[in-house]
């Protein structure tokens, strides 16, 4: 996805302050998603959803998606298409305060 690799960066800075968990959804084997990650230097972790399962169980249908998930579980602030570097660390602040 275009805009999936424009955010590559600003999801390599947050994983500096914040955890990281990424999901790869219908986007081919483990193997072959692990091999982009080494590929493109990409440090996060990623679940791999060959299905999609996991994310539309969640409500999640296209890409890319960003979503804090709180220390319950909860997924908090939750949105759709491009979002910028400072608009995932607003979202992670807005998360610890509200």
């Amino acid at each position: 996805c275009p805009i999936c690799r424009v955010e590559e960066n600003s999801i390599t800075e947050i994983g500096c302050d914040w955890p990281v968990l990424t999901v790869a959804m219908q986007s081919g084997p483990a193997t072959a998603v692990g091999q982009v990650q080494r590929q493109r230097g990409l440090p996060w972790v990623t679940l791999v959803d060959p299905q999609g399962r996991l994310t539309s169980e969640r409500g999640f249908s296209s890409v890319p998606a960003f979503v804090v998930v709180d220390t319950q579980g909860g997924l908090r602030t939750p949105t759709v298409g491009f979002t910028s570097a400072i608009g995932m660390r607003l979202r992670l602040w807005w998360s610890r305060v509200v």
